[in-house]
């Protein structure tokens, strides 16, 4: 029997071509977005997945209590994961650190060598259990060497084997010469824990003078629960090692730890975009399912809107005598089949789409991810879409009577189902207004953050990072070669500024003028940082080269000052109060400046010439910030470059513009707005391909009604403004819907902006006035169409 109706179905879609196109258009188009979603989705779900045992691995995180910004972060203080290993819930512990490494030499040969080295406490091989390739498992991360990952391993000594060849370490503060061990694996799946790490080097190796600190936050820490332990079982070993290793003066840190295979979908994975981000695959799916949805609403309308057409093929079925159920299974039947090819066509789509997503969503999807067991599942997907899809139409088609359908009598339905193809085309239209006014609000919100004043002149600005070039020790050489070359207009040493914020300082006010607590981001440099920055004074001064400047100066923002309450800016400037221990003197007010994203409140600052809080700025700094001149901005970078190569011809510092800088912490926002317009043109799409078919068919309908028109004298205008009217009233019952509701999902969107645009009527005016002109794209030419042909060509056949 299945085997007939698939037949019939065949015929019934190859008969009607025009119609089996426009769904199967329709419905390949938004499955292929399904369908990348889903990829996406399970490619994030999978993260980490790999790893034996995966469901007993934690990742620790701890809360040092730092300042008003504290929160849990995957950074814990070195010595916790030894402390771990001797609680029974935990049967391995490891921890994983940063040595500082600047740069990388192969068997102690000029050239250095790129390669990412942390260094692994020795429970590391037990904790992850990596496939180990070359070594003694009994000693690897126990004696001094380093770890290499395979590909890593190929990439700096080349084929063959590499254990027992060295590689010189240079280090902030150590050079180190280490043997190669051992070599592990590649990670068979996506990971967050190996990603870019390309080798790991023995504590054994490091310099014996290292003190580890339970207060400072600098490795990773990793635990695998001992067999039968629970996370409930984990949580007296918190207690045990706040309680051993710090006292209620303290203020004890909390500790606690996240299962690892959900790791990259938490709040402590920090990931940038779309990925390892849970709140925007619940977006993704949403969005997806709302253009999936638009598919199954065209197919819904086309099909009952073909039931005139196909009344004298139902009553002749019915007449030798096909019960209802097997006509329903027959409709339904046509309905998976166009849908399964549409599935198969949607493959195809993704397939060809997948660098597009790519680059839209910041995905690494590859071709093999589209592996057999996906590609079943969307056969699935598509076969329960054509279902869900025919349901209404295979009711409808089989309730047709046979005996008004063999006498002709039939005329296109009941009212209702007129009805109901109105509602869902205003189901369509709502969700396309929604989703341009949404990409609207989006691009405003930037566009407001792009032309707000951030309070300093960010032209020409270029951020140089001395600590990338291996020339932090070297800071105030750096700097004299930099301001010699003439192309550079002015420049400072600082170690923070916009977009690398400094430290947060809580601290009590001594002096004159106290204050209980107060709390400033600090931002030190050379007293010039601040003129290079363009910072704009409100009153007093800004920091000169003075020693004094450089001992006690600070300059606070316009924020800073209301907080303090220490009255107008003018008042603010002398001020002489004490804070961490060090005695300032307020000789300056700058505007407030946007050193952080849109999304934060600008903080207090304090802006300090030198660095009074370690006694001096002799600590040096990481960073030289200049202005190059008016002139070509090619020939600045070169300079800065030729000035450092003249300390280390070997330096390659990272140089960037501050401008680029601000515009990625946008980043986020515009790849939403990316995906909304994306998602937009899908839904607009989609829709005008329904609306396209019901237009052919309204047309084909009322070919003679026209007929008679034509005859009595109405005009082409007339007959197209008549055959278009109805899409014009839907256009406005589904802005008056969609637009307070994307007024208020927008609304909510930009509370989580401190600083935000307004979202002015025209901007959902605009909206609606694109969604119109789209429909009215879509079913114009065919009422062009209809009302251009002569009357006898309607009428002849009467």
């Amino acid at each position: 029997m299945w085997r007939h109706q698939l037949t019939i179905a065949l015929r019934a879609l190859r008969r009607d071509r025009g119609y089996a196109l426009l769904n199967g258009i329709g419905l390949a188009i938004a499955l292929a977005c399904c369908l990348l979603v889903g990829l996406f989705a399970r490619a994030e779900g999978e993260v980490d997945a790999y790893h034996p045992d995966v469901d007993r691995l934690r990742a620790v995180w701890a809360d040092l209590h730092w300042g008003p910004e504290s929160r849990p972060d995957l950074t814990t203080p070195e010595p916790l994961a030894e402390a771990l290993a001797e609680h029974t819930a935990v049967g391995a512990a490891t921890s994983v650190w940063s040595v500082g490494l600047q740069a990388v030499r192969v068997d102690g040969r000029e050239g250095v060598q790129e390669a990412n080295l942390r260094v692994a406490s020795e429970g590391w091989f037990d904790v992850f259990q990596p496939g180990l390739r070359r070594g003694d498992p009994d000693r690897l991360l126990r004696e001094p060497g380093v770890v290499l990952r395979e590909q890593a391993a190929r990439d700096l000594f080349g084929p063959g084997d590499p254990v027992g060849r060295t590689l010189t370490l240079e280090t902030w503060r150590d050079t180190l010469e280490v043997a190669v061990t051992g070599v592990i694996a590649d990670p068979p799946g996506r990971t967050v824990v190996l990603d870019g790490l390309d080798g790991l080097i023995s504590p054994a190796s490091l310099p014996a003078d290292r003190q580890p600190s339970w207060f400072s936050a600098s490795a990773g820490t990793f635990v695998r629960l001992a067999p039968g332990a629970t996370d409930a079982d984990l949580d007296s070993a918190w207690a045990d090692i706040v309680a051993t290793h710090y006292s209620e003066s303290d203020d004890p840190p909390a500790f606690g730890a996240v299962p690892l295979a959900s790791l990259h979908l938490s709040e402590l994975s920090r990931a940038d975009g779309f990925r390892g981000s849970l709140a925007s695959l619940r977006l993704l799916g949403l969005v997806a399912a709302f253009v999936l949805l638009l598919g199954v609403i065209n197919y819904v309308n086309l099909a009952t809107a073909r039931a005139a057409r196909r009344a004298r093929e139902v009553g002749v079925r019915h007449a030798v005598g096909s019960g209802r159920a097997r006509l329903a299974g027959q409709f339904l039947a046509e309905a998976v089949v166009l849908a399964v090819g549409s599935g198969i066509a949607a493959l195809g789509l993704a397939v060809v789409l997948r660098p597009g997503f790519n680059a839209l969503f910041g995905a690494d999807l590859a071709a093999g991810d589209l592996d057999l067991p996906f590609v079943l599942s969307a056969l699935a997907l598509a076969a329960a879409t054509g279902l869900l899809a025919g349901l209404y139409p295979a009711a409808v088609l089989s309730g047709i009577r046979p005996v008004a359908a063999l006498r002709g009598t039939l005329t296109g339905g009941r009212p209702t189902r007129g009805r109901l193809r109105q509602g869902l085309v205003v189901v369509q239209l709502v969700v396309a207004v929604g989703l341009l006014a949404g990409t609207g609000a989006v691009l405003r919100q930037i566009a407001f953050a792009r032309a707000s004043d951030p309070g300093y002149d960010a032209d020409r600005l270029v951020a140089v990072d001395l600590e990338d070039a291996r020339l932090g020790a070297q800071w105030q050489s750096a700097l004299d070669a930099v301001r010699a070359r003439p192309e550079v207009e002015a420049a400072a040493a600082t170690n923070a500024y916009p977009t690398r914020t400094g430290s947060f300082y809580t601290a009590p006010i001594g002096g004159a003028r106290p204050v209980e607590a107060a709390s400033f981001r600090v931002l030190d440099g050379e007293p010039d940082y601040l003129e290079v920055l363009g910072a704009r004074v409100v009153a007093g001064r800004l920091p000169d080269g003075r020693s004094s400047d450089r001992d006690r100066a600070v300059v606070l923002n316009e924020t800073a000052v209301r907080e303090l309450g220490w009255g107008r800016p003018r008042d603010v400037v002398g001020t002489t109060f004490e804070f961490n221990q060090s005695e300032l003197v307020v000789v300056g007010v700058v505007a407030d400046q946007h050193v952080v994203s849109f999304r934060e409140p600008i903080d207090a600052m304090m802006v300090t010439a030198g660095d009074p809080f370690s006694g001096g700025f002799s600590s040096g700094y990481s960073t030289i910030l200049l202005r190059l001149g008016p002139g070509g901005l090619g020939d600045g970078l070169a300079a800065i470059r030729d000035a450092l190569a003249s300390l280390d011809p070997t330096a390659h510092p990272e140089i960037v513009f501050l401008d680029e800088r601000v515009a990625a912490l946008y980043d986020d926002e515009r790849r939403l707005g990316r995906v909304l317009a994306a998602f937009a043109g899908v839904a607009i799409l989609i829709a005008c391909l329904g609306l396209f078919g019901l237009a052919a068919y309204t047309a084909e309908r009322r070919t003679k009604e026209i007929g008679v028109r034509r005859v009595l004298g109405a005009t082409v205008a007339q007959i197209v403004a008549l055959l278009t009217r109805e899409i014009v009233a839907l256009v406005a019952l589904a802005s008056i819907l969609a637009v307070p509701a994307a007024a208020w999902v927008m609304h909510r969107w930009l509370e989580g902006f401190a600083y935000r645009a307004s979202l002015p009527p025209g901007l959902f005016a605009l909206a609606v006035a694109l969604a119109l002109a789209f429909a009215l794209l879509a079913v114009g030419g065919q009422a062009l169409r209809a009302a251009s042909r002569t009357p006898a060509s309607t009428l002849r056949t009467d």
